[in-house]
Protein backbone atom coordinates (compact mmCIF):
# COMPACT_ATOMS: atom_id res chain seq x y z
CA UNK A 1 0.00 0.00 0.00
CA UNK A 2 1.08 3.29 -0.89
CA UNK A 3 -1.11 5.45 0.72
CA UNK A 4 -0.70 8.11 -2.20
CA UNK A 5 -2.12 8.80 -5.34
CA UNK A 6 -0.63 6.80 -7.93
CA UNK A 7 -0.92 7.72 -11.88
CA UNK A 8 0.99 5.69 -14.82
CA UNK A 9 1.33 6.67 -17.81
CA UNK A 10 2.05 3.20 -20.30
CA UNK A 11 2.21 2.58 -23.88
CA UNK A 12 -0.27 -0.33 -24.98
CA UNK A 13 3.01 -1.84 -26.73
CA UNK A 14 5.14 -1.50 -23.68
CA UNK A 15 7.65 -4.40 -23.83
CA UNK A 16 8.50 -4.61 -20.29
CA UNK A 17 4.69 -4.95 -19.08
CA UNK A 18 1.32 -4.94 -20.64
CA UNK A 19 -1.51 -2.55 -19.67
CA UNK A 20 -3.46 -5.59 -17.82
CA UNK A 21 -0.14 -6.48 -15.80
CA UNK A 22 0.13 -2.53 -15.08
CA UNK A 23 -3.73 -2.55 -14.05
CA UNK A 24 -3.70 -5.16 -12.09
CA UNK A 25 -0.81 -3.98 -9.75
CA UNK A 26 -2.08 -0.36 -9.63
CA UNK A 27 -5.42 -1.91 -8.52
CA UNK A 28 -3.87 -3.09 -5.52
CA UNK A 29 -2.13 0.14 -4.73
CA UNK A 30 -3.94 1.65 -1.89
CA UNK A 31 -5.22 3.89 -3.14
CA UNK A 32 -6.35 2.49 -6.00
CA UNK A 33 -3.96 3.91 -8.90
CA UNK A 34 -4.89 4.96 -12.39
CA UNK A 35 -3.53 4.39 -16.28
CA UNK A 36 -3.16 6.55 -18.66
CA UNK A 37 -2.31 4.92 -21.63
CA UNK A 38 -0.51 5.90 -25.01
CA UNK A 39 -1.62 3.51 -27.64
CA UNK A 40 0.15 1.75 -29.54
CA UNK A 41 3.68 3.21 -27.46
CA UNK A 42 6.66 0.93 -26.37
CA UNK A 43 8.51 1.65 -23.01
CA UNK A 44 10.30 4.75 -23.71
CA UNK A 45 7.89 6.26 -26.06
CA UNK A 46 10.03 6.53 -29.20
CA UNK A 47 8.72 9.21 -31.42
CA UNK A 48 5.17 9.82 -28.79
CA UNK A 49 6.63 12.05 -26.50
CA UNK A 50 4.53 14.94 -26.96
CA UNK A 51 1.87 12.43 -26.38
CA UNK A 52 3.27 10.72 -23.33
CA UNK A 53 3.89 14.13 -21.83
CA UNK A 54 -0.28 15.25 -22.59
CA UNK A 55 -0.78 12.21 -20.69
CA UNK A 56 1.43 12.78 -17.79
CA UNK A 57 -0.08 16.40 -17.47
CA UNK A 58 -3.42 14.61 -18.09
CA UNK A 59 -2.79 12.40 -15.27
CA UNK A 60 -0.99 15.24 -13.30
CA UNK A 61 -4.31 18.15 -13.54
CA UNK A 62 -6.86 14.69 -12.52
CA UNK A 63 -4.81 14.14 -9.23
CA UNK A 64 -4.83 17.97 -8.72
CA UNK A 65 -8.49 18.05 -9.25
CA UNK A 66 -8.96 14.85 -7.20
CA UNK A 67 -6.87 15.90 -3.97
CA UNK A 68 -8.46 19.57 -4.47
CA UNK A 69 -12.56 17.82 -4.21
CA UNK A 70 -10.82 15.89 -1.05
CA UNK A 71 -9.99 18.90 0.56
CA UNK A 72 -13.61 20.46 1.09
Amino acid sequence: LLGRPLSVVQGTKDEFGSIEEVKAVIERAGPAGRIYEVDGASHLFPGRTKEAAARVVEAVEDMLQELAGGAS
